[in-house]
């Protein structure tokens, strides 16, 4: 289909690191990891926390940073009231819950210049990632907690949209504080003149990516104080006050959880969920996408990228698409014996290098045949629910990134004149195909957004 500048929809303004299953994910891991970066870009980032404040100092100083945000979290506070520092380790309840809140403070990056001010395409995916930089070297103006009650009074006064941002695995405190920052500049970028109310969710992430179990069994551990806090912002938040849900990668569970508890829940819960680089079973939320579009006035994005390597490692672990990527990995073989061989070894090397060669994995000779054949098997994930496309703008993370300015832009129900969107279609999962018999019911559309350059008139003839 011909290429278009995209029209989106508008809104309304215990230790499992011993079993098989983890020594595979780990040796896939840490293989992959050496095959496209030397071990020296391995060591990660762990920003200290500047010296905090009190919750008054903060009231009282509003300009001790360019931006501030509010967090709930289910991490232990490893320092004081005063300078605390949330770690990798669960906050045990005993007795008085497992949640900690407060506030954050943190500086935008020295001439940050946002992909929204991009005069291109080529300019905006270069700002994409340099802003992605520019804030990982960012550290705390100021970190203070505050009680549950002064949490949610603030909640209780806020009158306008609220933004929930929910990371993923691998994601230490302060990289979760740094990436909800980045969301949220780059939606002030879009829509400067409306105040909203950003929160972040956090959960303890252990911050390495070989600790993927480890996260697993903390994500679902955090799960009853995730529902206990929606339970409560629901309540408190004032009618007018819409809710925007962001989550990216393993964190996207969480959602699926609470309104899997919330079925009998009368009428919608937010505005729009961002699913960002899902890691959620495709098949588990292609049955439950009537929870997610009943939940919501407005939009589900679901944001895949057919180069998420970690998603690829997830899909051999688990033995199933992820909503994040819902189709098959690149020739990995299924014989888990053959993992740690010399030949599957060679193997592995050689589809990494295909991916980084920017193959492509949409649209193969068999799909365009079925839709040539028959059209009507185009159809949408669901009426509410629209798959985005961004293979080709996210390079963060071995493509696990979140294109930020992105869910910004939509969030704030603004057009992209950087970007331009195709219709593509993927070849559907090997498990859908055998239960159709090898053909299709139907193929999801899938919208494209790539860098939009600029057409070069040709020189006239001399």
């Amino acid at each position: 289909m011909a290429n278009q500048r995209p029209h989106l929809p508008d809104t309304d303004r215990p230790d499992r690191r011993k079993g098989p299953a983890w020594q595979t994910f780990t040796a896939l891991s840490l293989i992959l990891l050496l095959t496209i970066c030397p071990p020296a870009v391995l060591a990660r980032k762990t920003a200290a926390a500047a010296a905090s404040t009190t919750d008054t100092q903060v009231e009282a100083n509003p300009n001790t940073a360019t931006f501030q945000l509010y967090f709930a979290t289910t991490r232990l506070n490893e320092g004081t009231t005063r300078s605390p520092k949330f770690g990798p380790h669960r906050h045990l309840n005993t007795g008085t819950g497992s949640m900690e809140f407060g506030i954050a403070g943190i500086h935008e990056p020295a001439g940050l210049i946002s992909p929204a001010r991009a005069k291109d395409g080529r300019e905006y995916k270069r700002l994409l990632r340099q802003s992605a930089d520019d804030w990982r070297k960012q550290k705390f103006s100021f970190l203070t907690t505050t009680d549950v009650e002064g949490f949610f009074k603030k909640i209780h006064d806020w009158d306008g949209p609220i933004s929930i941002y929910i990371h993923g695995y691998d994601k230490p405190f302060e990289e979760a504080v740094e990436d909800a920052a980045m969301l949220y500049n780059e939606y002030q970028e879009y829509d400067p003149q409306r105040k909203f109310l950003p929160i972040l969710f956090s959960w303890p992430s252990v911050g390495f990516r070989t600790e993927y179990g480890t996260d697993e069994a903390n994500l679902e551990w955090s799960t009853d104080s995730f529902d206990a806090f929606l339970d409560r912002l629901l309540k408190e938040k004032k009618p007018s006050s819409t809710i925007d849900l962001v989550a990216h990668s393993m964190g996207a569970r969480l959602i699926y959880w609470y309104l899997n508890k919330h079925r009998e829940s009368h009428g919608p819960l937010f505005r729009n969920l961002f699913l960002c680089s899902a890691d959620i079973d495709f098949h588990t939320a292609e049955e439950k996408k009537q929870l997610l579009e009943d939940a919501v006035t407005n939009k589900i994005y679901i944001f895949v990228s057919d180069r998420d390597k970690p998603l690829i490692l997830s899909q051999y672990i688990h033995s199933q698409p992820r909503l994040g990527r819902p189709i098959d990995p690149p020739k990995f073989t299924r014989q888990r014996s053959q993992v740690l061989t010399t030949d599957y070894l060679l193997q592995l090397t050689t589809d990494t290098g295909d991916l980084l060669l920017g193959n492509d994995f949409t649209e193969p000779t068999d799909v365009r045949r079925w839709i040539t054949e028959k059209p009507s098997l185009s159809r949408e994930f669901g009426d509410k629910s629209r798959f985005i496309d961004v293979t080709n703008l996210v390079t963060k993370d071995f493509g696990h990134g979140v294109a930020f300015p992105v869910v910004a832009a939509l969030m704030a129900g603004q057009k992209m004149p950087q970007l331009r969107s195709s219709t593509v279609h993927k070849r559907p999962d090997r498990t859908t195909l055998l239960l159709h018999g090898g053909k299709p019911k139907h193929l999801y559309r899938f919208l494209r957004l790539e860098p939009h350059e600029p057409q070069v008139a040709p020189e006239a003839h001399k």
